[in-house]
């Protein structure tokens, strides 16, 4: 496994793991685990998550929708974890700070352990990760100074808002799928740089341990899409 430099303060904005399986969970399950001591002790907040269905597409008539509680959203206080829990879907999300792959993970485990106690799942489909980094820039975007990402364009080397995205197939494990979106952005009115880095795991047979697979991934596409100038930034070094 390559080894890459630890930063004393990571851009990360929010991290969420994801769970889809097979749909065969009803709503009074989703409660029954939602009401459970170990959830409402840690997740004291939680309000109903909802699905709209849109009919009528494919008529002459206006579309319509249709909202339905699909699910439910548990917040910690303050906010630093969210759970998010539907008939398909099982999301742990880190917002307002940053932690470990390995501290995540076993908290993912945990919930979800906890979770098929109430609702068995037969089948997990597919495993995510995504890493929402937001990187602080000038007021005008210098892509090259912070991105590796080569963005061809006739215009200005300044720019003040882009959009890029890049799909493609990890070689070394063609089931994992990388999905990276950098975009010019503003945080608090501080202009920067979005990099969102999404993987996906197909049919993972192995259950949560392929989200260990994609570990390696994250942090490769992590460090591969960004400058050394952007590392140094990071570790408070002199950039100038």
């Amino acid at each position: 496994m390559a080894t890459y430099p630890q930063l004393r303060t990571p851009p990360i904005k929010e991290i969420i793991f994801t769970i889809s399986f097979e749909e065969k969970v009803s709503l009074i399950q989703l409660q029954q685990f939602c009401s459970s001591p170990i959830i409402t002790a840690k997740f004291p907040s939680i309000s109903p998550g909802f699905h709209t269905n849109i009919t009528n597409v494919n008529n002459n008539e206006p579309p319509k929708s249709e909202s339905q509680v699909d699910g439910f959203l548990l917040r910690s206080h303050p906010i630093s974890h969210i759970l998010s829990v539907k008939r398909g879907t099982f999301s742990f999300h880190r917002v307002n700070g940053y932690e470990t792959f390995e501290k995540l993970y076993s908290e993912v485990d945990t919930y979800w352990t906890h979770f098929k106690n109430f609702a068995p799942v037969d089948k997990i489909i597919n495993l995510s990760i995504r890493y929402v980094n937001f990187i602080e820039a000038a007021e005008e975007i210098d892509i090259d100074n912070l991105l590796s990402l080569k963005l061809k364009h006739p215009f200005s080397e300044k720019l003040e808002g882009f959009f890029a995205q890049i799909r493609f197939k990890y070689e070394p494990n063609p089931a994992i799928d990388v999905n990276v979106v950098a975009s010019g952005a503003k945080d608090n009115k501080k202009s920067g740089v979005v990099l969102d880095i999404i993987l996906n795991k197909r049919l993972s047979d192995s259950g949560l341990k392929g989200f260990l697979d994609m570990r390696e991934v994250k942090n490769k596409v992590f460090f591969d899409c960004i400058t050394d100038f952007a590392v140094k930034k990071f570790n408070h070094e002199n950039i100038l």
